[in-house]
């Protein structure tokens, strides 16, 4: 498995009338073997951008990335807001492009994944045939199916109704708790980092910094009561550091 340090990033955009952008300012963190953080902030504060250079989309930056732990090129998976499948291939389909060719146990793998997701009848539909909350399954199991050490995620659950993104939210935390990934989640929702992450890290507006580290396992352990009061009390907690009132 594997952590990741960060270590003095900044992020700097050129704009298109030759001026330039502070995107990320001077940021310090330290993600442990197999937790789960939250990044949590306003629209334009840098998340994504952040997210971008951890996982190596994106190699322009000031500073150093590093991953902890025995392996120095741990396996990496990265979930986007849309699910991203391929349209002319089968949800099967889909899952096999993402594996090694070389690997004898696909279709018992796949079988497997589709299973944990919830779609062991959906195999061979495409991803038209799905709908939004299927073909995010899809994109779960597609992430997750390489047993990557290292998970980031891009809002992937904001385009889903509250129904279905309380169902996803679960099958997460049970994938996760089963093979103890190490996750990093952008997410714009409150009461969906708090319940969803051991640590949630509060983002000012740009250029983006982290200006509160809330450690939500040593207030609230696993596992968690979505109708938990507690939640909602440190959901409003973060709302109040993202409006400047804590």
């Amino acid at each position: 498995m594997a952590g990741i340090r960060i270590d003095n990033v900044s992020k700097t955009y050129t704009l298109p009338d030759g001026s330039t952008r502070r995107a990320l300012q001077t940021l310090n963190q330290e993600i442990g073997d197999g937790e789960f953080v939250a990044l949590l902030g306003p629209s334009g504060c840098g998340k994504t951008t952040l997210l971008n250079i951890m996982s190596g989309l994106d190699t322009d930056f000031e500073g150093d990335v590093n991953f902890t732990g025995a392996q120095p090129n741990p396996v990496l998976s990265y979930m986007f807001q849309e699910s991203r499948l391929l349209p002319w291939l089968s949800v099967r389909e889909n899952l096999r492009f993402v594996l090694d060719g070389e690997r004898r146990d696909q279709d018992a793998l796949i079988n497997d994944w589709l299973g944990r997701v919830g779609l062991s009848e959906s195999g061979s539909f495409y991803p038209a045939q799905l709908s939004v909350g299927m073909r995010q399954r899809v994109a779960l199991a597609r992430a997750l199916i390489n047993e990557p050490e290292v998970l980031f995620m891009d809002e992937p659950l904001s385009s889903l109704d509250e129904l279905t993104a309380t169902q996803m939210r679960d099958e997460l935390l049970s994938l996760w708790r089963q093979h103890r990934t190490t996750v990093v989640l952008v997410t714009h929702n409150p009461m969906e980092a708090v319940y969803l992450a051991d640590r949630v890290l509060i983002m000012s507006p740009g250029p983006g910094r982290v200006i509160r580290d809330i450690d939500v396992s040593a207030r609230l352990p696993r596992p968690r009561d979505a109708e938990d009061t507690r939640l909602w009390e440190l959901s409003r907690e973060c709302v109040r550091i993202l409006q400047g009132k804590e």
